[in-house]
């Protein structure tokens, strides 16, 4: 009987502990629903307005293009997001950080039109006459993501080719300049040290620009692109000034099963009731919340990745003796909104003081107007006006 007793009480509690761990995850995942439903409604407008240029302008724009022969660019951070399926068909002990070079690119629409334009030799966004000299202007190596690629905006408004003019706004004379820029849409902080890594020994820079953006306040630890900043890679990775046969056979290979990944997601129907119910279990918003929480109140350190590169920067600027610039460009408010955006860049701003470096902080320009001009009217992305004073505010620094 006394045994009969106890095993009802461990059945009792054992249900008991069952139900209070059910509740807690009921809890947590209304809580979840509640951020994201927050966190829509509060760019609801700027959603819907994005969705329908999609929809109605950009899949025909984007279809003009392909029959044009424009491809659709294949991102570097397209081989970390798709690893498990890509390392079962290709060795990807070094992981590429550029796309097909000599290629006829489509991008993408934020109210300037489609832009379009044909890769360098290395995959990026140049005119690719600026690798076949030594060039002895001051050379500046440009690293970033979609704003430093351009995005999305013709050439001549994007900071590459702005920089590269021997005038600034106000009219002051610099000197002749280079710009080498090797930046891409997607791009995070450790692909910016991969570039670094890569690029600054074949450039040999005077200057070193960086550019971060609100959505790298990433907190990782590890990433498949550190595997690329072993001293002996340039050897594999290039060839008499171009990539070599390895890397360019890589890239081909990698981007046919990445299309084919990229075609079958857009494939995929509207999400049914279980595939949002097993969103909400991971918890996304819930777990910026506790790392907004966490920075705001406890400690603000800048995270591994952004440390990572910014290191980068300040050793390569050690070795070619040019001089390292980190740019901050805010997200745009409307656009999205990101309550942990200026926690980041206060991490960044304090980290690179610290180091002595310049640090040009585009919120005090973009956040103390009453203008909306800065940004595209159709997008996240900077306007031809935005670009142009972030590169006047690089100019005065390089001046």
């Amino acid at each position: 009987m006394k045994k009969y007793t106890i095993l009802k009480k461990r059945i009792f509690y054992t249900l008991n502990f069952i139900l209070i761990l059910i509740f807690i995850l009921f809890c947590s995942v209304i809580f979840e629903y509640y951020l994201k439903t927050t966190h829509y409604k509060a760019r609801k407008e700027a959603h819907i307005k994005e969705t329908v240029r999609r929809q109605q302008i950009d899949r025909s724009l984007y279809q003009d293009a392909i029959n044009e022969g424009y491809e659709e660019i294949i991102y570097p951070y397209l081989y970390e997001d798709n690893y498990s399926l890509l390392k079962k068909k290709i060795n990807l002990d070094i992981i590429p950080v550029n796309s097909l070079p000599y290629k006829k690119n489509y991008y993408c629409n934020e109210g300037y039109g489609l832009i379009k334009y044909t890769s360098d030799r290395f995959g990026f966004r140049n005119n690719d006459d600026i690798w076949k000299t030594d060039n002895f202007n001051k050379k500046i190596l440009l690293v970033g993501d979609s704003f430093a690629h351009g995005a999305c905006v013709n050439t001549e408004h994007t900071i590459a080719t702005l920089l590269q003019k021997n005038k600034d706004q106000e009219g002051g004379g610099l000197n002749n300049k280079t710009v080498f820029n090797v930046s891409l849409g997607g791009n995070n902080p450790f692909i910016y040290a991969s570039l670094l890594h890569l690029f600054s020994p074949i450039i040999k820079p005077n200057y070193i620009v960086v550019v971060f953006y609100a959505n790298d306040n990433d907190y990782s630890s590890k990433s498949i692109f550190q595997r690329n900043l072993k001293k002996n890679l340039h050897k594999d990775y290039f060839s008499n000034n171009y990539l070599s046969q390895e890397i360019k056979n890589k890239i081909e290979y990698s981007q046919i099963y990445l299309k084919k990944i990229i075609l079958e997601k857009n494939k995929v129907s509207e999400p049914n009731f279980f595939k949002k119910l097993i969103h909400l279990f991971k918890f996304k918003q819930t777990r910026e919340l506790i790392i907004f929480v966490n920075k705001k109140f406890f400690f603000n350190s800048i995270p591994f990745s952004s440390k990572l590169t910014i290191d980068k920067a300040i050793e390569n600027c050690k070795i070619y003796n040019c001089k390292p610039i980190i740019v901050y460009i805010p997200n745009s408010k409307y656009w999205r909104p990101d309550v942990t955006a200026d926690l980041f860049a206060d991490s960044l701003k304090f980290y690179t003081i610290h180091n002595n470096i310049n640090f040009i902080d585009m919120r005090e320009d973009f956040y103390n107007s009453d203008k909306n001009e800065f940004y595209a009217p159709f997008g996240p992305h900077l306007s031809p006006v935005g670009y142009k004073l972030v590169v006047n505010k690089i100019n005065q620094v390089i001046k």
